[in-house]
């Protein structure tokens, strides 16, 4: 109903609007012409008070206009609206012959006032022969209204697309603060807006579940926790129940309601702490339970094979070479999974130091020689200076190189291996590239992931297929970085990049 009622006074608020302006033109102009034209008193006068047939002519000719105009919107908005090709047709048509009819009408009205105001002629030869300056005058007037009337017209569009784009804008704003009021109102993480003074202006519902304190007791009340506008910080907070929970807090500076204020967000990483807790407890399960044992059956082994125990049989001493690499394997998986662990925990760290590159390849090499040979593999170093020293944790560096030129080596059947070092602006670039079977873009894509389908690859008869991953992780954790290319069946190559520097 309201809206009805909006519609139609603003319906009105525009008619009194087009009147008002089309009558103060033509008022002014027929005032002219009165003066001017048909000499019948001062411009003066003839604006300010009119004679009665003046006056009556001029009122006729609005009121005929504002039926015009109200005629036209009226078309507007049952037909134009539509869309439909036809209907457009019938508009234009009825507005043409509406505007046909005006002007007919206004020439015979304009006749009529000359005849009584000059008192002579007819009817007839006012409308056929109105004279030289009587033609031209209403041809002026005739087109001052088409000009008035497109005038009109585009303001009227123009109005209305200004207040459909205002009226689509307030929507969209209206509702991305209801969009916006679901989040804030939904979302799992606790949000206080504190004042300049500290105090609580808003909180949301899930402060209530956090705290355990109904919403309404914070408002107006102090924020009693130190948090920083600058970074994240974890601080532990006593609820109303007295328990103890752990929570990451940050806080940005906002306006609110027109003043300065401050929105924090507070989310409860009490089960995360958990888990973690859990997965320190696991690695010292398997430092302590799985991984001591292991290397003491090692130990043992290693003093029969030297004779500690007395001499062994051959017979034996087969059996315990296979139990020594069987140990070894298992041993390595182990060490491969604790270190994954405390990548994922954060427990890993890196001494980085000068170290000569061509130190660390030696020892990869000599390490993997024994491979080579088995599978009758060539390795071909290339480009590497003696004298290149990288900024590099000398250990995490060797453990890289190592996954690397296993992988390369498990995969490669003929052929050989090639390691080149080039230098490229501070950067030492380390490639190692095989002539083994290549890889697929889906491999490549989750190369340096913990897959669990790497795990069931063929040949991967030792560790767990994480070797690549933790490379990757030991790179950043330097400054560097591993990425690798492919083609299935024409083999691959990887790319180490560390910061280095040539020795004088």
């Amino acid at each position: 109903m309201n809206e009805q009622y909006n519609s139609l006074l603003k319906k009105r608020v525009d008619l009194v609007w087009i009147g008002a302006m089309f009558g103060l033109v033509y008022w002014f102009w027929q005032s002219f012409r009165d003066a001017i034209i048909l000499e019948k008193s001062t411009f003066i006068k003839s604006l300010i008070s009119p004679d009665i047939i003046s006056l009556a002519s001029r009122l006729l000719i609005i009121s005929v206009f504002l039926l015009l105009c109200i005629h036209a919107k009226y078309l507007q908005e049952k037909i134009l609206d539509e869309k439909s090709p036809g209907n457009l047709k019938t508009a234009i048509f009825a507005f043409v012959v509406s505007a046909v009819a005006f002007v007919m009408l206004y020439w015979i009205l304009d006749s009529f006032q000359d005849i009584i105001i000059q008192a002579k002629g007819n009817v007839v030869e006012r409308v056929f022969n109105p004279g030289i300056l009587i033609l031209l005058s209403r041809i002026f007037s005739i087109l001052l209204l088409i000009a008035l009337v497109f005038l009109i017209q585009y303001l009227f569009l123009a109005r209305k697309k200004a207040e459909k784009a205002l009226k689509t804008a307030h929507d969209q704003l209206m509702k991305s603060r209801e969009n916006l009021n679901k989040i804030v109102t939904n979302d799992a993480n606790s949000i206080f807006v504190l004042d300049s003074e500290g105090k609580t202006v808003f909180v949301n519902p899930a402060a209530e579940r956090m705290f355990q304190k109904p919403v309404y007791e914070w408002i107006g009340q102090p924020f009693n926790y130190l948090i920083s506008t600058e970074s994240e910080k974890e601080i532990e907070i006593v609820t109303e129940t007295g328990d103890t929970i752990c929570i990451e807090a940050l806080a940005v500076d906002i306006d609110w309601q027109g003043g300065k204020a401050t929105m924090v967000s507070l989310r409860d990483v009490s089960e995360r702490k958990h888990v973690e807790l859990i997965r320190q407890n696991f690695l010292s399960l398997i430092s302590h339970r799985l991984k001591s044992p292991i290397v003491g059956i090692m130990g043992a082994i290693d003093n029969m094979l030297v004779g500690l125990v007395g001499n062994i049989s051959e017979k034996q001493r087969e059996y315990l070479l296979v139990m020594q690499q069987n140990v070894t394997t298992k041993l390595y998986m182990i060490e491969e999974l604790l270190t994954v662990l405390q990548l994922e925990t954060g427990g890993t760290t890196v001494q980085i130091e000068n170290t000569v590159l061509m130190d660390v390849v030696d020892s990869t090499i000599n390490k993997f020689n024994p491979l080579l040979e088995e599978k009758g593999l060539s390795l071909d170093l290339k480009g590497i200076d003696t004298k290149l020293i990288i900024q590099a944790d000398a250990n995490k560096m060797t453990k890289v190189i190592q996954n690397v030129l296993h992988n390369a080596i498990k995969f490669t059947n003929e052929g050989g291996i090639t390691i080149r070092a080039d230098v490229e602006t501070n950067q030492a670039k380390i490639t190692i590239k095989d002539t083994g079977r290549g890889m697929s873009d889906e491999t490549l894509e989750s190369l340096f992931k913990i897959d669990k389908k790497s795990q069931s690859l063929p040949d991967a008869n030792i560790g767990m297929g994480f070797g690549l991953y933790m490379a990757k992780n030991f790179m950043q954790m330097q400054g560097g970085d591993i990425s690798a290319s492919s083609t299935l069946g024409n083999g691959s190559c990887l790319t180490i990049t560390i910061p280095c520097r040539i020795k004088s």
